[in-house]
């Protein structure tokens, strides 16, 4: 784990998950951990039962489901992609989207 200026940097894979936690606090960085934990497991079984969501390039409703897919289905809606290309949507000017999607602010 790298320090500086005080912020703890880390890199963070899980399954195909990856990204970098920048936090002050080792306890901001494990519920951080956590939640994409979580929030992947969630998504990961909301696909087995619906596999439409993970395939589809047009918009798919989701009324029943975890938070994370009615997020990104919300989300994806609004784009006019399917769910899972929101996680790309850096390629249209819109990077960021998934810690808005469940709910990780910036300060």
């Amino acid at each position: 784990m790298k320090k500086t200026k005080s912020l703890i940097r880390q890199t963070y894979n899980y399954g195909e998950t990856e990204g970098t936690i920048i936090t002050d606090s080792r306890k901001a960085f494990d519920a951080a951990r956590l939640a994409i934990e979580e929030h992947r497991k969630q998504l990961e079984k909301y696909i087995r039962q619906n596999p439409i969501f993970l395939y589809s390039f047009d918009p798919v409703h989701v009324s029943e489901g975890p938070l994370v897919a009615k997020k990104m289905a919300e989300a994806s809606e609004a784009s006019g992609v399917g769910p899972m290309g929101i996680i790309y949507e850096e390629k249209v000017g819109q990077a960021g989207k998934i810690p808005e999607i469940i709910g990780i602010k910036n300060k």
